[in-house]
């Protein structure tokens, strides 16, 4: 009976951190970015972003992601858009890529993109 009460427990558990997961994404609104985590929503208004740069998130998460630059040279990671895997596939970072000319695009920035290499 433990047992049951132990598995339904924790199938419950990872039911619900998958559905937390599930709703992180990118909300690209006409006053700016917001990026829905899993416990916490950060808005970046459009005026405070200078570029995007692709880069590998900072604190303990793999993989590369979308960064938004202010223009006091501050970073924030939209971890919505994070790409997950070991070594990064040319897909993967092709489509972060795409996904940062779009935002480019919605900020009015473009032209003045940082178009570095991933390192």
């Amino acid at each position: 009976m433990v047992k049951i009460i132990v598995i339904c427990s924790s199938a419950v558990i990872g039911l619900g951190f998958a559905a937390l997961i599930m709703r992180t994404h990118l909300e690209v609104a006409t006053d700016g970015l917001a990026d829905h985590r899993i416990f916490r929503v950060i808005r970046i208004p459009w005026e405070q972003i200078a570029a995007f740069e692709i880069e590998r998130p900072q604190g303990l998460w793999g993989g590369f992601c979308v960064t938004a630059v202010s223009a006091n040279g501050t970073t924030t990671d939209l971890m919505a858009t994070r790409a997950y895997s070991r070594i990064p596939s040319a897909r993967h970072v092709d489509e972060l890529y795409r996904i940062s000319w779009t935002l480019e695009q919605a900020a009015g920035l473009s032209g003045r993109i940082s178009r570095g290499s991933p390192s």
